[in-house]
């Protein structure tokens, strides 16, 4: 093949690019002058230099009219020779430029008026002479890039002829150091040439390569025609997997991507008097029943024999075309309908739509949906949840679980605000609910918070972390309440009531676990047949927790909690135990937000404050808090909690940008802490004024002021 660059082409003229540009020299000086008074002339004297680079010239000379000159009596009169008298009678006498100047606020003599007049032109002259001289500066050294440019591509050309080599080895012999050459790939393969440089006689890449024949036949779908945004393509571009990513309109030659179709046989007509063009797919047919399609109702949605939706009118009047290959649809997030081990079908159950579960193994099929009509399934990209859209409620909405089967869970954040956490979180004197409320009015702002509890706690109680059990006897009875023992996570740590409970599943059986004083008992919902279960056996949590009380029912579902936008500060009394690493840490929140955050879940991260209680209790005292604040054993532990506690947030930070939130960073920011000194390091740490007990914001500054920086988060998110 003929290089199609160089071939034909007019000869060029060389250029030497040393000859582009001349060095660059160094700004020269501008003259300031005073208008003197010679007798009857008027004179220009110079009296100082400015805007030069290097050594500044002499003062004292005149201008004369061939520069400067020494003698006053050699300078230019500025006035010049008097005229001749002309013709008609005298007018009235006009105002002079000084006096003009003066009626507009010029303050000075007539001669302080000339030389501010004349050095402001002069100065105006000379900065217009620089730019003008640099811009031509920049343009020479632009010519000398470009030139080196045209010398680099004409050493191509000399080196082959405008034809690539062979091979390389013909290339290097057939070129100097620093040359640039180019050779042919692999007979066959998916290169036809690549650029190389000589270096050493080694053919060095350039990394720039021109795809073969070979490589544009596997790419482009030769068989198939294609139809997609409303014509027919000239080209397709596929993976290795068969699904399209990019096409060429055939009748305006685009480039579009994203949306595609492919079929055996598809016929077009164009219709005149509409400008539509219509296709005729054999097939494929029209479904008239009312459908919702990603949150909005379908007037006419298109499906293949195999009930495959791939195209819907939509109420709006827009055309909704999933990216579609052959017969199976691809969802938006991982451009298919399937998972390593499931495939997901609408189905007409009794005249309603709903969601079908094929098990790719066992064959087995399974209906996921039972409440309103269900539509659109897709696998989110990390193949954990299939998500459709539903009519149960309204308007319409999308719902996801998790591929395998499970709860049913909102995709879009509720309106509420859920706070998960330990006593910096709780509604009474201590958390900093009680200062949210009143910037979120109308909002619902809950607390699923217990006092004193570590980040494993929170988790297991949540069902991000595994809990579990022993069953008396190892069966749940068929009716009533069984004992539960050797509960492998303390969920009721530090709980402050010798009573509580919530909603949990075990074995598939639903029911309450509930603690009094130091005995837990599961009691089932429903009468029925005794379950035998291996222990420890798994308890899966489902509501919030019950504090100080066996009856959970008032209390949220979990799918209910995790439909809202949750705030999760769970890591301050990691640091107190000293027994939890920042790694284990950072897992455990990783697991409750990946726990709590569906798809475009809202979560917001909150990272610790420094208060007195990281001091011991002497430090605390002596910077002004009373007894007991301070916290630390030693001044050792105090300097191990506060740095790994700014650590633990720089990772958190790092984990979570945009969805985090650093409360010693803003306290700072705002003046809100104090340098206190510990074995020789300085600590900014939070003043009491705000932490009143040095760790809870339990004065309303604290509560409002803690509130404020988390409220201004969800704020700048769009919450």
């Amino acid at each position: 093949m003929s290089n199609a660059i160089y071939e034909n082409g007019d000869s060029g003229v060389e250029v030497d690019p040393t000859l582009a540009s001349g060095l660059r020299g160094a700004h020269g000086w501008s003259m300031v002058t005073a208008l003197i008074a010679d007798g009857e002339r008027r004179v220009r004297r110079v009296v100082d230099w400015t805007g030069g680079e290097g050594l500044k010239p002499d003062v004292g000379g005149y201008l004369g009219p061939l520069g400067l000159v020494t003698d006053i009596g050699e300078a230019t009169d500025d006035r010049g020779p008097k005229g001749e008298p002309g013709e008609g009678e005298p007018g009235l006498q006009g105002k002079s430029a000084y006096q003009i100047a003066v009626d507009n606020g010029f303050v000075g003599t007539e001669l302080e008026w000339l030389n501010f007049y004349v050095n402001e032109i002069a100065e105006a002259a000379t900065n217009e002479a620089i730019d003008a001289r640099d811009v031509a500066v920049a343009k020479a050294d632009q010519t000398a890039a470009d030139v080196l440019t045209v010398e680099e591509a004409k050493n191509i050309v000399l080196a082959s002829g405008g034809i690539p080599f062979e091979t390389t080895a013909l290339g290097i012999a057939a070129t100097t150091e620093g040359q640039l050459f180019e050779a042919k790939g692999v007979s066959g393969g998916i290169v036809y040439k690549a650029l190389y440089k000589n270096v050493a006689g080694v053919a060095t890449a350039q990394n720039l390569e021109v795809p073969s024949k070979a490589a544009f036949d596997a790419a482009f779908d030769l068989v198939h025609e294609w139809v997609a945004f409303g014509g027919a393509l000239g080209f397709v571009l596929k993976d290795k997997d068969g699904k399209i990513y990019a096409a060429w309109r055939q009748d305006d030659a685009l480039l579009r991507t994203r949306l595609g179709l492919v079929s055996e046989s598809i016929d077009l007509a164009y219709d005149e008097e509409t400008g539509l063009t219509t296709a005729s797919i054999p097939g494929l047919v029209a479904e008239t029943a009312e459908q919702i399609i990603n949150g909005k109702k379908a007037l006419l949605v298109f499906k293949d024999p195999n009930d495959q939706v791939f195209a819907a009118c939509m109420e709006d009047g827009s055309l909704y075309v999933p990216r579609l290959a052959a017969d199976r649809i691809i969802g938006a997030s991982t451009g298919t309908a399937d998972s390593s081990s499931y495939y997901f079908a609408v189905e007409d159950i009794a005249g309603v739509p709903q969601i079908i579960r094929y098990n790719r193994t066992l064959g087995t099929r399974t209906q996921i949906t039972s409440e309103g009509g269900n539509t659109a399934p897709r696998v989110t990209q990390d193949g954990l949840y299939v998500v459709y859209a539903s009519t149960r409620t309204n308007p319409a909405s999308e719902f996801f679980q998790p591929v395998g089967g499970g709860d049913e869970i909102p995709v879009i954040a509720g309106s509420t605000i859920i706070a998960i956490g330990n006593s910096l979180s709780t509604t009474g004197g201590q958390g900093y609910i009680s200062g949210l409320i009143p910037l979120r009015p109308g909002v619902t702002v809950h607390s699923e918070a217990v006092s004193g509890q570590r980040s494993d706690d929170i988790g297991y109680r949540l069902g991000a972390l595994p809990f579990t059990g022993s069953i008396a006897g190892d069966s749940i009875p068929p009716s009533g309440g069984v004992t539960v023992t050797g509960l492998a996570a303390t969920i009721w740590r530090y709980w402050g009531t010798d009573n509580g409970s919530l909603r949990v599943e075990i074995a598939g059986v639903p029911g309450t676990l509930s603690k009094t004083v130091s005995v837990y008992t599961f009691t089932r919902d429903d009468a029925g047949s005794a379950v035998p279960v291996i222990n420890p056996v798994i308890i899966v949590p489902k509501s919030g927790i019950a504090y100080g009380s066996t009856d959970p029912s008032s209390k949220m579902p979990l799918t209910e909690l995790f439909s809202g936008t949750v705030i999760v500060w769970a890591t301050y009394n990691d640091h107190r135990e000293g027994t939890y690493s920042q790694a284990a840490t950072l897992a455990n929140i990783a697991a409750i937000v990946n726990c709590v955050r569906p798809l475009v879940k809202k979560v917001l991260v909150a990272c610790d404050h420094i208060g007195f209680g990281r001091l011991t209790d002497a430090t605390a005292q002596a910077n002004g808090a009373g007894a007991g604040i301070g916290l630390a054993t030693s001044e050792i532990e105090s300097k191990r909690q506060i740095q790994d506690s700014r650590a633990l947030t720089a990772a958190i930070l790092a984990a979570y940008p945009g969805e985090s939130v650093d409360l010693q960073t803003e306290l700072i920011a705002d003046g809100y802490t104090q340098d206190i000194t510990v074995l020789g390091t300085v600590f900014p740490i939070a003043k009491l004024s705000l932490f009143g007990d040095g760790t809870h914001p339990t004065t309303a500054l604290g509560r409002a002021v803690v509130a404020g920086y988390i409220n201004d988060q969800l704020t700048s998110r769009g919450i």
